[in-house]
């Protein structure tokens, strides 16, 4: 989790990024000239107009440097990421995606220099600690399943390891049996132990 899996380079996100550079160094101006104001306006020599007028700038600049983050942070920068651009002027040339969960990459999507869409899959992660399994039971075994293991209990067997039996439960199973084939699918999830990883579309 939170390993680097992909760099993307987007144009847009580059003119984001000097947008929100420009706004943040506009309001660093912003505030330096409100903080001279209020130290003039002390001593009764600024016209209460033009102070109001250098506060509504400065908040304004506040909620547009804001409003800039929120979006670099949509295209996929994170929070800190954002505070680094708008506080030091610093442009990171790519965006960069990280895995949003533990686990092993079974498969990628694109290859250097495609063109990707914001929906579009990069890669697929899968967390191989609890991995899936989907059966199909004919109209009689779903009857057992029911009668003699209400719990969902299962013991799954792999073609490449035919002397190992992993345990694990029925999570989820379907709502109407196959014309086709007459079953119905079952989905289980099973207790892998530490050590073992199991490959993905692998046999069962």
């Amino acid at each position: 989790e939170g390993e680097v899996v992909a760099e993307v380079s987007s144009l847009t996100a580059l003119d984001i990024q000097l947008q929100l550079i420009q706004a943040a160094a506009q309001r660093r101006l912003a505030d330096e000239s409100l903080a001279r104001l209020e130290e003039l306006d002390a001593s009764q020599s600024v016209p209460r107009k033009r102070g109001w007028e250098a506060q509504t700038a400065a908040l304004s600049l506040t909620e547009r440097v804001e409003a800039l983050g929120r979006t670099l942070q949509g295209v996929g920068f994170s929070a800190a990421e954002a505070d680094r651009i708008a506080s030091r002027g610093e442009v990171l040339p790519a965006i960069v995606l990280r895995a949003p969960a533990a686990g092993t990459v079974v498969r990628i999507e694109a290859v250097v220099g495609q063109v990707i869409e914001p929906n579009e899959a990069v890669v697929e992660v899968h967390d191989s600690r609890h991995a899936w399994v989907r059966g199909h039971l004919t109209e009689n075994e779903v009857g057992r399943l029911h009668a003699h293991d209400p719990a969902g209990a299962a013991r799954v067997r792999f073609v490449a390891m035919p002397g190992e039996v992993f345990t694990g439960a029925v999570v989820r199973r379907g709502n109407v049996i196959d014309s086709r084939d007459r079953t119905l699918p079952v989905w289980v999830e099973l207790d892998v132990p530490p050590g073992r990883v199991l490959q993905h579309n692998m046999l069962a």
